[in-house]
Parts: C-alpha cells; structure tokens; sequence
C-alpha cells in the first residue's frame, strides 16, 4: 500500500485509543497483558493489544498482492490466480481448463477438435541463471523449449523473435510439427520472470488451417496478461 505511514500508525493509535476507553472506561472491562519488557493491566494493556491486532491486520492486507484491474471486453472473463502471480482474460465462449498442478496453471480451449492455448509455470534452476546474462537465459529457454517439442516430432519452418510480455522480455517462436497423426502450428511465447525466477510458457496449438483465427485470439489473451 502506497499510503502515508505516519498516518497510519496515527489511525492505528487513535482506533486502539478509542477502543480502549470503551472497554475499559465505559464498559469496564479488565486486561492483564505480559511482554518481554514489563506486565501492563487495565487499559493500557488493552490498548497496546488492541494496537497490535490492528497493526498486524494492516500488515496482512497490505502483503496481499495487488492486480491491476485488467479492462476486457464485454465479451471476456477474467482469470486470477495469486499462487502463481498472474492474471489474464479469455473470451467468454470459450472454456478454461484449470489444471494446477506443478507447472501447468491452465488451458483455454478455443474449439472442440486440436485448438487451445497452453499456459505453463517452472522456477529456474540455479544452473540456468548462474553466470549468464537475461539475454542468454532467454535464448536457452527458448532453445531448450524447441528440443522438448522436437521429441514429439519433426519441426520445421521455425521463425523466432524477440517478444515482450507486461513490461518483461522475452521470445516468440511459431514452428509446423508433423507427426504420424496430423500435422500442427505451434506458436509460443516465453517470458522470464527474474524478479520471482521463474518462467511463464504461452503456447498456442493449432490446426494449420485455423491458424489465424487462433493467433488473434491467442494475441488477444496475451494483451490482457498482467504479472504480480
């Protein structure tokens, strides 16, 4: 929270005071409170506990991580997710998938046959970012990316460039996978997180034929994607 904190601790103080000489004027309620430096009854030991439990409470809200609010079209739903640090918006008639487990966060499918838009999640391991500049933990995690998707089959026409992602760098890769069933378009963008050391995958499978209905539905998505 971006608040004055003079001001809040003087809230604080003037809510605890004010607590106090309800309970314990008004109402004449008793406290007995116990600290390393000394026992306090009555009302100070009720104000220095009721200042506590506020303090704390201030403390707690003003961790919680805090999401922009993500302006979609009318025709979207919004996706939130505070585990992972990431919330982004998919189009109403198409359906998500919320998966959790230890890397992939979800799937939208964007129709009932092949199309759908992968999201994953890993922390980089201490060999990736040791010695190594974000440009060159970049193109290994694009390259290593290429290598997994080249074990389910053959890829061909790779196009590859820079991308940038809510304010972080990365990569965008598209490349034609043919395997013995049916031949795809990958389109996937990679994106570094180094602030929580990890790496977010978006990656749009397509037929080759609904190649571009997808792409401006995966761009659309990608536009609304906000990192914590």
């Amino acid at each position: 929270m971006n608040k004055n904190p003079i001001l809040i601790v003087f809230l604080i103080f003037l809510m605890s005071l004010t607590s106090s000489i309800i309970l314990f004027n008004w109402l004449e309620n008793s406290a007995n409170l116990k600290l390393p430096i000394g026992e306090f009854e009555g009302a100070l030991a009720g104000f220095i506990g009721v200042f506590y439990m506020l303090e704390r409470s201030f403390q707690k809200l003003s961790k919680q991580k805090k999401y922009p609010v993500l302006n979609l079209p009318t025709d979207y739903l919004s996706f939130i997710s505070e585990d992972y640090g990431i919330s982004f918006g998919f189009p109403k008639n198409y359906k998500i998938e919320s998966i959790f487990d230890i890397k992939v966060i979800g799937t939208i499918k964007i129709d009932d046959k092949r199309s759908n838009i992968n999201i994953v999640h890993e922390f980089m391991n201490n060999e990736l970012v040791q010695n190594k500049s974000e440009t060159e933990i970049i193109k290994h995690v694009v390259d290593q990316s290429e290598k997994i998707i080249s074990e389910i089959g053959v890829i061909g026409n790779v196009i590859r460039k820079p991308y940038s992602l809510s304010g972080l760098k990365g990569g965008w890769q598209q490349y034609k996978i043919t395997s013995q069933h049916e031949n795809l378009i990958q389109t996937q963008v990679i994106i570094p997180n180094f602030k929580t050391k990890s790496i977010w995958y978006f990656t749009l499978t397509s037929l080759e034929k609904d190649l571009n209905r997808d792409i401006e539905v995966f761009e659309n998505v990608l536009s609304t994607v906000s990192f914590s």
